[in-house]
């Protein structure tokens, strides 16, 4: 059965933040050790990334809705824009919040629903077939907690999704030194079960990040110590590890205050493989895609 086994979704968050990000995603997807990515309908790279979607035919795309900007301290930093242009998504000057608290506090619940179905809508007619949905920075899922939820159902509740979807939320916790587990806490879970099974969504167990700006994994080799810790210590069942890598650039350096651990996120992923994984981790590397499909044959015998 499937949950005797260890499975593992290495998804490269922010596809289309940037060319940086673009590059070392399509290298990495190329190479087999990222199984999916997701994508930012409202990046500033986002048609450069559907061009490489299209011209290397990189498949298992999700969604990575982007309701907020991130929070650094620098002037010239990426920042994003609403689809929809709602005034009550976006500071003064139109870019999006750089915290979750400040959307909270801002937004209504009609514009939020209107971002996340704009966003999935236009990476839809971009011809993407995506395979799976997850959320920038938390902001509304996890963060928002009911009312982000609420907000995220009725936006597909708008789209009226017709095939089963991936969804980033752990249905189980379970903590690995190092490593920030994802989990949006036990009151949620049957809300949440119950509007995942109205809608198709498929969940893996246990979601995973690797923190940044911390000095204990300032190197590469650091970073590829964080990952063998991962990599030796996950459950069985289906787990899901999110990364962030990126190309270095001179313009990456001066924008992203994080670049030094993106960067080095991107070399140490480069030192795996799909074979490694299995051979000295007993770990089935899939994608979103092979979830989907899991869950789908494992229901369909019941």
């Amino acid at each position: 059965m499937m949950n005797n086994k260890k499975y593992l979704i290495i998804n490269a968050d922010d596809f289309g933040m940037s060319s940086e990000f673009n590059q070392a995603i399509c290298r990495l997807m190329k190479q087999g050790i990222v199984s999916s990515t997701s994508l930012m309908a409202n990046g500033i790279a986002f048609e450069e990334a559907i061009r490489i979607i299209h011209d290397y035919k990189i498949k298992n795309i999700g969604v990575h809705l982007t309701l907020t900007c991130d929070g650094f301290e620098n002037d010239n930093k990426i920042t994003y824009s609403s689809i929809t242009h709602a005034h009550s998504l976006e500071d003064k000057n139109g870019i999006l919040f750089c915290s979750y608290r400040d959307l909270a506090s801002n937004a209504t619940d009609e514009d939020i629903i209107n971002e996340m179905y704009s966003q999935i809508m236009k990476i839809n007619n971009a011809g993407i077939e995506f395979t799976h949905i997850d959320n920038h920075m938390y902001s509304v899922i996890h963060y928002l907690g009911f009312r982000g939820y609420k907000c995220f159902y009725k936006a597909l509740h708008r789209i009226k999704p017709n095939r089963i979807i991936g969804f980033r939320h752990a249905t189980r916790k379970y903590e690995i030194d190092g490593v920030r587990s994802v989990f949006p806490g036990k009151r949620i879970q049957p809300y949440a079960w119950g509007m995942n099974l109205l809608y198709h969504l498929r969940c893996p167990e246990f979601v995973y990040t690797i923190p940044y700006a911390s000095p204990l994994y300032e190197s590469v080799e650091q970073k590829q110590d964080l990952l063998n810790t991962l990599f030796s210590n996950i459950k069985n069942g289906v787990s899901e590890l999110h990364v962030h890598p990126a190309a270095f650039s001179e313009e990456l350096r001066k924008r992203n205050p994080t670049w030094k651990d993106r960067t080095n996120e991107f070399e140490a992923l480069k030192c795996y493989s799909k074979d490694l994984l299995m051979e000295k981790y007993g770990i089935r590397l899939i994608s979103y895609a092979d979830l989907v499909k899991m869950k789908n044959s494992t229901f369909s015998h019941l």
